[in-house]
């Protein structure tokens, strides 16, 4: 009683979103307000683009290496940007320097990668769709929530 639902469409992704009520986010201190924050390219297709902007910008983030199915292209974009190439998942997560998992591999199966790369306490950057699954996107974001991510 007394609360206003807001629903809002999305044409571009053609999509409905139900804000009950409309959420305001919390003020959380930035780490990177002193420092960039130390990101990995999981995914050198897509991510390479990212990787490049991210380069250039003189931003909060910087990119502190490369992960990919295929070693050749994470070889490449690593040497193009200077930086380390990290042959699996399971080296970025245990890599204490490394603090965000920028993640651009294709969305089918997505969710389970977020929600292994916040277990593992790396914040995550991703792109949209990150699911296809709709179970699997809300178990991710229930791990982002969980870890306070």
């Amino acid at each position: 009683p007394g609360v206003k639902n807001e629903f809002r469409t999305s044409l571009s992704m053609n999509t409905a979103l139900l804000v009950h009520p409309p959420v305001t986010a919390p003020q959380v201190p930035c780490p990177a307000a002193s420092r960039a924050v130390g990101l990995v390219i999981l995914g050198a297709n897509f991510g390479a683009k990212i990787a490049r902007q991210l380069a250039r910008a003189d931003g909060p983030v910087r990119v502190a290496g490369v992960c990919d199915l295929d070693a050749a292209k994470s070889r490449a974009l690593a040497g193009e940007l200077g930086v380390p190439v990290f042959e699996n998942i399971d080296h970025v997560l245990a890599d204490p320097d490394i603090e965000a998992v920028g993640v651009f591999t294709g969305p089918a199966g997505r969710g389970r990668l977020l929600e292994r790369i916040l277990q593992g306490g790396k914040h995550v950057m991703t792109t949209k769709p990150f699911e296809l699954d709709p179970a699997e996107a809300a178990r991710a974001f229930a791990a982002a929530e969980r870890h306070d991510r």
